[in-house]
């Protein structure tokens, strides 16, 4: 890809001619200038800028598009053309949600780098929400998630199956009894993660289905963090719901326990998510491989 695009993509992701000079490794005045000459053969100008940074014009957002989309189709050339045994180079985008990154990437990353010590993962986290709209925005090449995405212009493929259960401290009373009624959970306390969280989404279906509504519930706390809700519920702060991949430790080590609720079985899929397309090949086709490994 010309070079001046790979400078224009740099300083539109960075939003700042500094952060991108430093990323590219080249002086601020030459990203001025190559951001020029480009803005000069397209005779329109790119960025707005001002003592904040920068951002895109209109123009700049359908060019950063159109950049982008260049940028993978080197990629899958490169990928195509490239001998058997020869080692892959480059930087990968990965957005995933908070449990995901926190339970089950480290493995997938410990293992894809001993093979490809080349390739540079830039991991951008959020939750399930914020990764789909990190890919929407072009500012990821995958997205990993583990809520539903219904939407039309984004395809995913499950790599995991993972099950949501309730957890409790081990001085609850509820988790002295062999199974636990629908209404004795509803009479409890809760903590919560947040709104946008894929956990939480399909937790709220779940108890839907289930005839117990969530805005009847006492939810006493909400964390943005898995790890924030196993230690409010092992110091009593309430019930909570967690993956069964983020508490094998806890519940090895005796600091929580995990409910027997005969009618609430939660059973989920971390995805991956991917824009509309051919089916990926080179470095985003390499990464995939290894998610279900």
């Amino acid at each position: 890809m010309d070079y001046r695009l790979q400078v224009f993509c740099e300083v539109a992701t960075q939003q700042s001619i500094s952060a991108a000079a430093k990323a590219l490794r080249i002086s601020q005045p030459a990203v001025t200038q190559h951001i020029k000459l480009l803005e000069e053969t397209f005779r329109t100008p790119f960025f707005i800028r001002s003592r904040h940074g920068v951002t895109l014009t209109e123009a700049g957002i359908t060019l950063l598009a159109h950049a982008r989309h260049v940028a993978a189709l080197e990629e899958e050339v490169v990928a195509q053309l490239r001998q058997p045994g020869q080692t892959f180079q480059g930087r990968l985008r990965v957005g995933t949600s908070n449990t995901v990154m926190q339970y089950y990437l480290p493995r997938v990353l410990a293992l894809f780098k001993k093979q490809h010590p080349s390739i540079t993962i830039e991991i951008v986290g959020g939750n399930s929400t914020s990764t789909i709209g990190a890919l929407l925005d072009q500012r990821i090449d995958i997205g990993l998630i583990e809520s539903p995405c219904r939407r039309r212009d984004l395809r995913m493929r499950p790599f995991f199956e993972d099950e949501i259960v309730v957890i409790a401290s081990p001085k609850n009373s509820l988790s002295k009894k062999k199974s636990v009624s629908l209404h004795e959970l509803s009479q409890s306390a809760f903590i919560f993660r947040e709104q946008g969280s894929g956990t939480r989404q399909y937790v709220e279906e779940h108890l839907q289905r289930a005839k117990i509504a969530t805005k009847h519930l006492n939810i006493v706390q909400e964390f943005p963090s898995s790890e924030a809700i196993k230690r409010a519920v092992a110091m009593e702060m309430g019930l909570g719901f967690a993956s069964r991949i983020s508490i094998t430790n806890e519940i090895t080590n005796g600091t929580l326990k995990i409910l027997n609720i005969p009618r609430l079985k939660i059973h989920r899929h971390f995805s991956t998510i991917l824009s509309l397309g051919p089916d990926p090949i080179g470095l985003r086709q390499v990464f995939l491989s290894y998610l279900t490994s």
